[in-house]
């Protein structure tokens, strides 16, 4: 689960200049017609998220089609899981006539896994992805993008369902020729359950890998003098940094706390600052949750798993389903 959902307003984007830069030239190579895969690395609440939406912003003012995903920790055992976040709405919003259009050729390879009816994952469960099943998605997605230039953006790909990192690791070194964009956000393979896929794809030489670092102390004053509406000390923000080794999800949660207690960013509160770290953060948002009826948890739950944009009502489907 994420976090940031449950953490407040967005912070500025500090020190990323040159990842956002490499983002903007990836999609208008996508936008061109050659396909590209570009790879967030990093740590938890190191930002990787937060590129993937500037993937996204610049994808959507480029003209691209976005379909996008999210891996969550109760999903992994649902087969093509990833997959289905990606194609299944793209495919609702489609007319009849357009969906069997899609669906020709190879691509008519994925009909059973759209049509609950017919669709098994086999006797080894998500590891019997067949190479028809991997062959026809990727036909499937070749249709789309000749359609209209896309982004494809799958964040949290460490906790994905095997069959659908499958089909990612399939699909990384055959997207030269296609305009599309893979965007993927990660923590490093060690932090995965599937590590050999994600180690696969990172090691694509074709891959544009982005690892983003903590942020420095001036970036720290700045979102500091923000949440406070003052500036801060010197002795604070070193303390602020100390707390959170400048990670930005930690920084921002830290911060609203203190923010939120009132506590001044002073040199003196430099000590009250290193009581409230990552642990005391989880504590507050476990109370939160624990505080709120079984349904909004649940909501809550697949909001966090399905990710930002993802709409009302299919969130509700998945919670009848």
């Amino acid at each position: 689960m994420h976090a940031e959902a449950f953490l407040p307003a967005r912070l500025a984007l500090l020190e990323r200049e040159p990842e956002v830069s490499a983002i903007r030239e990836l999609v208008r190579s996508a936008r061109g017609g050659t396909g590209r895969l570009l790879v967030a690395e990093g740590s938890a609440g190191i930002g990787k998220t937060r590129l993937l939406g500037e993937a996204r912003a610049a994808a959507e003012a480029s003209g691209l089609e976005v379909i996008a995903a999210r891996g969550g920790e109760l999903e992994q055992g649902f087969a093509f899981g990833i997959v289905r976040q990606l194609f299944e709405p793209l495919l609702a919003r489609a007319s009849s006539a357009d969906r069997t259009d899609l669906m020709t050729g190879a691509a008519a390879l994925v009909r059973p896994l759209f049509d609950e009816s017919q669709f098994a994952p086999g006797p080894e469960g998500a590891a019997g992805a067949s190479f028809a099943m991997l062959h026809g998605l990727y036909w499937l997605l070749a249709g789309l993008a000749f359609r209209q230039p896309m982004l494809v953006a799958v964040d949290d790909l460490h906790w994905a369902d095997e069959a659908s990192l499958r089909w990612i690791a399939y699909l990384a070194p055959r997207i030269d020729g296609l305009p599309l964009l893979l965007a993927l956000a990660t923590r490093p393979p060690e932090q995965s359950p599937e590590p050999g896929f994600l180690a696969q794809i990172l090691s694509d030489p074709a891959a544009v890998i982005l690892r983003p670092g903590p942020l420095g102390a001036e970036s720290v004053a700045a979102l500091a003098r923000a949440a406070f509406g003052a500036r801060p000390d010197p002795g604070f923000v070193t303390a602020c940094w100390s707390a959170t080794g400048g990670n930005p999800l930690f920084l921002r949660a830290v911060l609203d706390m203190l923010a939120r207690e009132r506590v001044a960013p002073t040199s003196a509160n430099a000590s009250r600052v290193a009581q409230t770290g990552p642990a005391e953060i989880s504590r507050q948002v476990s109370l939160g949750l624990a505080r709120l009826p079984p349904e909004a948890t649940s909501l809550i739950r697949a909001a966090a798993i399905l990710g930002d944009g993802a709409r009302l009502n299919y969130l509700a489907s998945r919670l009848i389903s």
